[in-house]
């Protein structure tokens, strides 16, 4: 409708935790309404421009107050940001943690592939990283008689993903659910 997008970065939890600067390339984040920390595995802060999991301290909830809660998100920080604003700036959401697959190079990626279920023709799917460059597609097809497009789907992989994935397919029954009943549709095994 020729309207301006807005691009913020939220959750259920935290609320409206950065937004997109008009200006740069990155987030600013809203340090008014929320402390965000950006932390290695061994909980010791990340420099910028190096991924680390998102830490956030809310401080509007009241009645249900988080105080160091882990997202499940990894982002990076960024530099000072040249439009003036003095918020923090996140260089980067790289994606969820339980959804990055990682190269033997040290490249991180994280992508989402629903666009391109229809070439399976399926009803569910899972997609796991099983070695340093090896996919496993497990999926549920519509109809049990037709064989969906696994090639075209590993290229898609392949650009998505790494270029040098080796990609196997295999149909089963379910795809396994979490301890919440959902389907993980993106595995790092």
């Amino acid at each position: 409708f020729g309207a301006r997008c807005i691009d913020l970065y939220s959750s259920k939890e935290a609320g409206h935790i950065a937004h997109l600067c008009p200006q740069g390339g990155g987030l600013h984040v809203n340090a008014e309404s929320v402390l965000v920390e950006l932390v290695d595995d061994a909980g010791t802060p990340v420099e910028p421009g190096r991924p680390g999991r998102v830490i956030i301290t809310s401080l509007f909830n009241a009645a249900q107050p988080l105080i160091r809660y882990d997202q499940g998100d990894v982002a990076s920080w960024g530099s000072t940001c040249t439009c003036g604003r003095n918020l923090p700036m996140l260089e980067r959401i790289v994606g969820r943690s339980t959804t990055l697959f990682y190269h033997p190079d040290g490249r991180v990626t994280s992508s989402f592939l629903g666009l391109h279920r229809d070439l399976l023709k399926c009803e569910a799917w899972q997609i796991a990283q099983t070695g340093p460059t090896s996919f496993d597609v497990r999926y549920v097809p519509i109809d049990a008689r037709e064989k969906g497009d696994e090639k075209a789907l590993a290229a898609r992989l392949r650009e998505a993903y790494f270029a040098d994935a080796q990609v196997n397919f295999y149909r089963v029954d379910a795809i396994p659910t979490n301890d919440f009943g959902k389907p993980r549709e993106y595995v790092n095994e």
